[in-house]
Formats: structure tokens, C-alpha cells, sequence
């Protein structure tokens, strides 16, 4: 069982896009779970489950799993769904002993079934975010092409090696929304994965990636022709590579 975090201290970067289409291709080899931990829902509904499914992110999070995962359109994919009550989670997990170590625990308890863990986590760093990368295998950080989003992932860098509990956790990024028109996106495309190791992808700007949650499924599934689609593989590919190393 592998875990895979897709995290950001930054919203709007393309975070939740990832995770499903990454779960999605997780799923074509293992049976794979997606856990929601964003109070917004949005990996949620991209996968086809209703607004209304009582979140069981909560109860995972507070080491009370069972019956939190429900089926997806997706074959072989299940999801934890997320509600607007995860709002609260970092106040509830507060209340309770060594809340990252129990946050961990749970899910790897509940990785017992899985082949594959991918977990949506809300933007920025918080009591719930921690456990979360204590529990994984490889953090996944999205990045747009500019400055402020690449200093965000030289802050979460930072975060780990300065926490001995997470410092040597493998750290992958990926450029999100390249627009190849922009100057600037096409330099930072060509310059970053030469001068960095740890930027092992890119994802276009692209209308299907947009347009992703209204049809409620994996751009992989609906469209894995697109442009869009055939770069989530490119990107599982090299996930998969640095999990084996």
C-alpha cells in the first residue's frame, strides 16, 4: 500500500484536479481510495458522489473509519467524501491525544484494503495537514509557473526538512496551468525540471482540465486523449518511478 498526498500552501492551483485523475490511474492498477480532507467537497463531487453523502473525512480523521468510503463511476476507485463540516476538523482533532499520530494511524489502518492511498488535502499547513504528511509516502505539490507559487513550494520544502519527523519524506512538484503562449510559462516550463529534480511534470492550461468537474468524472476516463489527460500519465508515470526508488 503506497500513500500519496497531493498538498499546497496555495488554493487554486490545481490540487484537487490532480488528485482525482491521479487516483483514477492509480486505480488501473490497484484497487485505489481517495480521501477528501478539503472542507469544499470538490474531489468529491468530481467523482460523481452527491453533496448530500454524509462526509466520513471527519470520522477517519477522529480514528472512526468504518463505512466512510463509498463507490465511485470510476471502476476500482472508492472515496472518503468530504463535507463543509471538515471546516471544523483541526478544532475537533485538537481535542483529542497526539492527534497527528492518531490521524496516521487511522490511515493506514484503513489502507489495509488498498492498494492505493491519494489524499486531497486543503491548502496551507494545519494540525490535520501534519498528520496527513506523516502518513505519506510522497508528497505531490502542485505549482504554477510564478513566482509566488514556486515560493510556496520552497516554504513546504523548508517545512519538511525542518520537522525530524517528516525531514527525507519524498517531495515531488509539478507546473500547473503552463500556458505556453506566456513568455514566462514557456522559460519556467523549459528551466525548472533541468535546474530541479524534484519538478517531474507539467500540466497544460487546457479547457477540458477546467471543465473536468462538470462532467463528474476523471479527465483520464472521459477525454484520455487530451492534451490534459495524456499529461496526468506522463506524471503518474514519473510518481510511480520515484516511488520505487
Amino acid at each position: 500500500m503506497s500513500v500519496i498526498a497531493v498538498c499546497s500552501v496555495k488554493g487554486g492551483v490545481g490540487k484537487t484536479s490532480a488528485a482525482v485523475n491521479l487516483a483514477a490511474l492509480a486505480a488501473r492498477e490497484g484497487r485505489a481510495l481517495l480521501i477528501d480532507l478539503d472542507p469544499q467537497g470538490s474531489a468529491t463531487w468530481a467523482l460523481g458522489v452527491g453533496d448530500r453523502v454524509p462526509g466520513g473525512a471527519s470520522r477517519i480523521a477522529l480514528d472512526q473509519a468504518p463505512g466512510a468510503a463509498f463507490p465511485t463511476t470510476t471502476p476500482g476507485l472508492e472515496v472518503v467524501p468530504a463535507d463543509f463540516s471538515l471546516r471544523r476538523l483541526d478544532n475537533r482533532l485538537a481535542g483529542v491525544r497526539r492527534p497527528r499520530r492518531r490521524l496516521r494511524r487511522t490511515i493506514e489502518r484503513l489502507g489495509e484494503g488498498y492498494e492505493w492511498i491519494i489524499i486531497d488535502c486543503p491548502p496551507g499547513i494545519a494540525l490535520s495537514t501534519e498528520g496527513v504528511l506523516r502518513a505519506a509516502d510522497l508528497l505531490v505539490v502542485p505549482v504554477e509557473p510564478a513566482p509566488l507559487p514556486m515560493r510556496g513550494l520552497d516554504q513546504l520544502s523548508a517545512y519538511i526538512e525542518g520537522d525530524r519527523r517528516l525531514r527525507g519524506t519524498p517531495l515531488v512538484a509539478f507546473l500547473s496551468k503552463v500556458d505556453r503562449r506566456r513568455g514566462s510559462h514557456r522559460r519556467l516550463a523549459e528551466e525548472l525540471p533541468r535546474e530541479r529534480s524534484d519538478v517531474v511534470g507539467l500540466i497544460p492550461y487546457a479547457v477540458e482540465v477546467e471543465r473536468m468537474p462538470e462532467r463528474r468524472e476523471p479527465l483520464v476516463t472521459t477525454a484520455p486523449g487530451s492534451r490534459g489527460a495524456v499529461a496526468y500519465r506522463e506524471l503518474w508515470d514519473a510518481i510511480t518511478d520515484r516511488l520505487a526508488t
